[in-house]
């Protein structure tokens, strides 16, 4: 867990300081903060479709993220989903599970 709190962190620091896009920097920001939400929606009993609702949401996440730039195009969005889609694997296996928070959403919002 504090691995990847500290890879999630470098990534957002090496962003900043390499100069890469707000797109990509949002993106990641977006994406690591949505598995909670994901989790008011994923319940245990249907785990097996967890890897489809992280796609979507990371589908939804870059034409939002694009949208909100200015310029929804093709690529942008594309280069949008895939980090956020990195993001969302990245923060809900080497955080939010580990910590316990999003099974614990999981829980509480739909019982098993």
């Amino acid at each position: 867990m504090i691995a990847t709190t500290f890879l999630l962190l470098g990534a957002l620091l090496a962003a900043a300081s390499d100069g890469l896009s707000n797109l990509a920097m949002w993106s990641l920001i977006v994406g690591a903060l949505t598995p909670p939400l994901l989790s008011v929606i994923q319940q245990p009993r249907y785990a097996r479709f967890r890897p489809v609702l992280m796609i979507g949401a990371a589908v939804i996440d870059g034409v939002v993220i694009s949208w909100l730039q200015g310029n929804l195009d093709f690529s942008r969005f594309v280069n949008s989903a895939l980090v956020a889609g990195v993001a969302i694997i990245t923060a809900y296996h080497g955080i939010w599970k580990p910590s316990g928070i999003s099974p614990a959403i999981e829980q509480k919002t739909g019982g098993a």
